[in-house]
């Protein structure tokens, strides 16, 4: 039994192109998402064509236009993925459930009494299960916690817990240390060290 092939990393990269530049710009014909992106009409035809058959982008009402065949923009069904975003305090576990233009369709918030990272890790888990069930796949989850850095590398206070001072995944003076990953990985895309928060591996596990 043949083993399929995966997906070519140069057709998913253009593909997420395309999503991306609709998300930011709109509806958009395939004359000017070819034009923007560098692509042949065939090219983009091949790209856009799964993503139609899969729900992710419509072809809206055909626009005329003084000359020439009206043009049929392609948009971007928001309802075809859905993420959540996490924001722990010292006291409380805030959740969201966004689209994909990042409209909010649920939130939730529950106390939390314990900073231990099994009880951390469980109480994220089971807010975002039970948040995310309606709708269906999470395509990804973001843990937010709040700090300050006087050097915008280095986390040197949290309300969090009082663990030791941890490098900062942003560039900013103040905000938030984030831990973000698909629920399909075990890997975070950031990873600060500290002692405190719930390991990815160990949530993941629960979602």
């Amino acid at each position: 039994m043949s083993t399929p092939a995966a997906p070519d990393s140069t057709v998913v990269g253009s593909a997420a192109r395309v999503m991306l530049e609709i998300l930011i710009h709109g509806p958009l014909s395939r004359v000017e998402l070819a034009e923007r992106l560098g692509l042949s009409g065939p090219s983009l035809t091949r790209l856009t064509k799964p993503l139609i058959a899969e729900g992710r982008l419509f072809e809206g009402a055909p626009q005329a236009r003084p000359a020439g065949r009206p043009l049929q923009p392609l948009d971007l069904d928001p309802a075809s993925e859905h993420f959540a975003g996490v924001k722990l305090t010292a006291d409380t576990v805030y959740a969201v459930i966004t689209d994909l233009r990042g409209a909010v369709r649920a939130e939730e918030e529950q106390p939390l009494t314990d900073h231990a990272p099994d009880v951390v890790a469980d109480a994220v888990a089971a807010l975002v299960r039970g948040l995310g069930a309606p709708f269906g796949r999470i395509s990804g989850v973001g843990i937010s916690l709040g700090g300050n850095s006087a050097d915008g590398r280095i986390v040197g206070s949290h309300s969090f817990s009082t663990g030791p001072a941890f490098p900062s995944p942003t560039s900013s003076n103040s905000g938030s240390a984030c831990r973000s990953w698909s629920p399909t990985t075990s890997t975070p895309s950031r990873r600060p060290s500290t002692g405190s928060a719930p390991a990815a591996g160990s949530t993941l596990s629960r979602l």
